[in-house]
């Protein structure tokens, strides 16, 4: 079991299923100066949830190990792990590992603005090429998107979306019916779940807000397709800090919700664990712990 940190008492976690096990990502309670060691965890195959192996993130001899004051986003694709982080100078890295042990830093997201708290990130299924990074905008409060391509470093580049509402956390990604729906916290008081449709066709972004801010969040919520739909979790508003999973089976309104009950530190993460077994994993963290849950609707 890892004991997992992050800043503004938002403590996290990002998984991926790579090489027919789960890996998880987070920023330790362990820090030097500003910035925090951060971990990497596999399981050992199979069905298995359990993580082992803890170990921190040391990318190469010239960089020296991954830090960061938010805690990372893990993703796989194209035979590869990639991991994107922010350290507290507002440096937006990104590096790739073929086994999970070592890693090749490729650099900075070099057009990202300054952000705050963590990134997320997403990978068309249509193009496992081009890895999508959202941020939240420091200055503005308004979400980043950008690009990155994994066959060329140089490819990549950075919307700041200034047009769109502000929020409170970063937004929380998953493409859909070949969109990329975005999700997050409305900025201010109201604290409600709203998204946004972003078409690659047309670089439009429109405005979905199904439930009518019936569903209020603390957190950053997470998004992932599971069997051809979409799921949403999130942390209650309120004192129980609840995990909530909504489920939409075809982009326009809600078809499921389901609330089982327990809380968290912060915002959720979850993880389709197909190919190695037909169901929904959530990891998160609690009392400064990382835990999962298994199961979908």
């Amino acid at each position: 079991m890892g004991t997992a940190g992050g800043s503004y008492e938002r403590p996290g976690v990002s998984t991926a299923i790579f090489n027919g096990e789960i890996w998880a990502a987070f920023t330790t309670k362990s820090c030097s100066g500003s910035d925090c060691y951060m971990i990497l965890a596999n399981t050992t195959g199979g069905t298995s949830t359990t993580f082992e192996n803890f170990r921190d993130i040391y990318i190469s001899s010239s960089f020296g190990y991954a830090m960061s004051n938010q805690n990372p986003a893990l993703v796989d694709t194209n035979g590869k792990l990639w991991l994107t982080w922010v350290d507290s100078s507002n440096h937006h890295y990104i590096a790739s590992s073929a086994d999970g042990e070592h890693w090749d830093f490729i650099g900075d997201v070099i057009d990202a603005p300054t952000t705050v708290y963590s990134p997320s990130v997403a990978v068309n299924p249509s193009n496992p090429d081009i890895i999508y990074i959202g941020y939240m905008n420091s200055v503005y409060h308004t979400p980043v998107l950008c690009t990155y391509d994994t066959t060329n470093a140089n490819n990549q580049s950075c919307q700041n979306l200034t047009n769109l509402r502000t929020m409170n956390f970063n937004p929380g990604m998953a493409f859909f019916q070949g969109e990329l729906y975005m999700g997050f916290e409305d900025r201010g008081n109201s604290h409600c779940l709203y998204f946004y449709k972003y078409n690659l066709s047309n670089n439009g972004f429109t405005f979905w807000n199904p439930a009518s801010c019936n569903e209020q969040t603390s957190t950053a919520p997470s998004l992932a397709t599971f069997n051809n739909d979409l799921y949403i979790a999130f942390r209650t508003n309120d004192s129980s800090q609840k995990f909530t999973v909504l489920v939409t089976t075809n982009g326009s309104d809600w078809g499921y919700r389901q609330q089982p009950g327990w809380a968290m530190d912060g915002p959720p993460d979850l993880l389709d664990l197909n190919p190695t077994q037909n169901t929904m994993m959530n990891a998160f963290v609690r009392s400064n712990h990382l835990q999962t849950s298994i199961g979908s609707l």
